[in-house]
């Protein structure tokens, strides 16, 4: 006889694609009456259209004017909380990394 049943799973933070999860006692019946196996899950990350994933770190390029880069600025830019103010500092050369990136979330 096959059930079907709705299993709520908490993805953890950081889980990357192909992690597997399991769920202790949500999977198949047991042989000969014993107790439900357990249940794996293999977890599948989309891409985002514009964070990406560096290791641990979410990245995200953002345009900087030449005279922003040259003269210093504060631009807003987009974070997985919202948009928050990035300083950028006189004399910023292209490919640099910004303070904004070691935020902890």
């Amino acid at each position: 006889m096959t059930r079907s049943e709705t299993v709520e799973v908490r993805i953890p933070p950081g889980a990357r694609g192909g992690s597997r999860l399991r769920v202790p006692g949500k999977g198949n019946a047991g042989a000969m009456g014993g107790p439900p196996g357990d249940l794996y899950i293999t977890t599948k990350v989309e891409d985002h259209p514009f964070f990406h994933r560096e290791g641990d770190d979410i990245e995200i390029a953002a345009p900087v004017a030449v005279w922003e880069a040259a003269l210093g600025a504060k631009i807003e830019v987009p974070t997985i909380d919202g948009r928050t103010l990035l300083k950028i500092p006189q004399g910023t050369r292209n490919g640099n990394d910004s303070g904004c990136a070691r935020r902890a979330f």
